[in-house]
């Protein structure tokens, strides 16, 4: 598996163990990466499109595997002892949802503050279809004086790519133009392969379910019981379709149909 390697300037934070782990996980999802993270000790990596709460574990598994030191955002709320010690270990910045607190201002003042640090924000701000993306991001890297990373997930062809790399200009339409226009071409042409896709996968967050035998990826432990995938597909919120007005059940059987076939001959 190739796995790209940080540049010296990259923040870094990893073991044996957790790439070891990142690369697992990897491993069961089938997921690869491409491209290169940015060599630079400070900058903004946006993650999109952001459809299901699959896109944390991806995100995840990614992270360790190159051995990123990547922080992320968390309500200040949740930060209490001893959870808080938790989450400011593994990366979160505490978010004061208030009025007397800005989140730009307070991104910009810890970027201000650490001589390397990279947060990794999903400008859409929800799974939900937005015809308007948040712009919070750019605002953060130009204030800053950083650059910002564009990394797109794939789920049909299961490939985390680190694209190009964006100087905010003094121009925001002209750069929020170019970033949708790199990610125009990132989404999935139709909605029924990403949902066949995360329920292939679904399993798989659980359990470490393949592996290299003989030279070959197998399953390794195969679910014993399928649930049904209706069960699956009410838990995301992008599926809401499928159910309201009216329940579409023409459209569940047939990712009921594919998803049982995968699973009567795993990995084809």
């Amino acid at each position: 598996m190739d796995i790209p390697e940080p540049g010296a300037l990259t923040p870094q934070k990893s073991n044996v163990l957790s790439r070891a782990i990142g690369r697992l996980m990897l491993l069961a999802f089938r997921w690869q990466i491409k491209g290169k993270v940015l060599n630079a000790p400070k900058f903004v990596m946006v993650l999109a499109p952001h459809t299901s709460m699959w896109d944390f574990y991806v995100g995840l598994a990614g992270k360790l595997a190159v051995g990123l030191h990547s922080s992320w955002l968390v309500s200040a709320a949740y930060t209490w002892w001893p959870l808080g010690v938790f989450l400011r270990r593994s990366g979160g910045i505490p978010i004061y949802q208030n009025g007397s607190h800005n989140l730009v201002s307070q991104l910009v003042e810890t970027f201000n503050d650490n001589d390397r640090m990279m947060v990794t924000l999903f400008p859409e701000g929800t799974r939900k279809k937005v015809g308007t993306w948040k712009t919070g991001f750019w605002y953060i890297a130009s204030q800053a004086g950083i650059p910002i990373q564009l990394v797109s997930f794939d789920y049909e062809k299961r490939i985390t790519e680190c694209g190009p790399v964006i100087e905010p200009s003094n121009n925001i339409e002209a750069d929020m133009k170019k970033i949708q226009e790199y990610y125009e071409g990132s989404r999935l042409n139709t909605p029924i392969n990403l949902v066949v896709s995360i329920c292939k996968c679904s399993p798989l967050i659980f359990w470490l379910l393949k592996e290299y035998i003989d030279g070959q990826l197998v399953h390794s432990r195969i679910p014993r019981e399928l649930k049904q995938v209706v069960k699956h597909l009410k838990l995301l919120e992008r599926n809401k379709h499928l159910f309201e007005p009216r329940r579409n059940d023409e459209l569940i059987a047939e990712i009921h149909a594919k998803v049982d076939r995968y699973w009567k001959t795993p990995g084809q």
